[in-house]
């Protein structure tokens, strides 16, 4: 595999306190989602404190893209790579106040992230995980936490549908 190193923008007193493990580990500052482009090679997308980066190792810079996101990332391995290139996320937070949560797309070359989805304030706490399925050629989306914020969707590969397949108890929380 290919290997590169880049360096993402940090304020100073960050940069100062990743100098010690205990700091990094505590604060979370290691912490970052790094999703790979299959069919666009190189283009790599890094989440990381809220800011999502777009990453060519032949540029060896990271550039932000807009907006900011209200999550610091998304839920381990819950992005999902769509065969055109294009990845697919949800914001994975605390989100204590309920408030709405949206499923980001990134196309490869771009230097934007677009909302696809917005679940409404108080529909779903976080986004567990968004899968493609090639055989239904579709996205699965699993939201969760507690009582009928748990469910299962289903999602063409725009997002102009998506049908809800289960919801309402912790049978459908994934």
């Amino acid at each position: 595999g290919q290997h590169f190193t880049v360096v993402l923008p940090e304020p100073w007193h960050l940069r100062a306190a990743g100098c010690f493990r205990m700091l990094r580990r505590v604060l979370r500052l290691d912490r970052c989602t790094v999703i790979r482009s299959a069919p666009a090679p190189g283009a790599t997308l890094v989440v990381r404190r809220g800011v999502a980066y777009r990453v060519y190792p032949k540029e060896a810079t990271a550039r932000p893209l807009s907006p900011r996101l209200a999550c610091r990332q998304p839920f381990h391995g819950g992005a999902a790579g769509l065969p055109d290139g294009s990845v697919v996320f949800g914001e994975y937070s605390n989100n204590p106040d309920r408030k709405p949560v949206n499923l980001w797309k990134w196309i490869p070359f771009e230097d934007r992230l677009t909302c696809v989805h917005q679940f409404a304030a108080g529909a779903v706490r976080h986004i567990h995980a968004c899968i493609w399925d090639p055989f239904g050629e579709q996205v699965w989306v699993f939201n969760g936490d507690t009582g009928d914020e748990a469910r299962v969707l289903a999602a063409n590969r725009d997002f102009s549908s998506m049908k809800c397949l289960g919801e309402g108890t912790q049978a459908w929380r994934a």
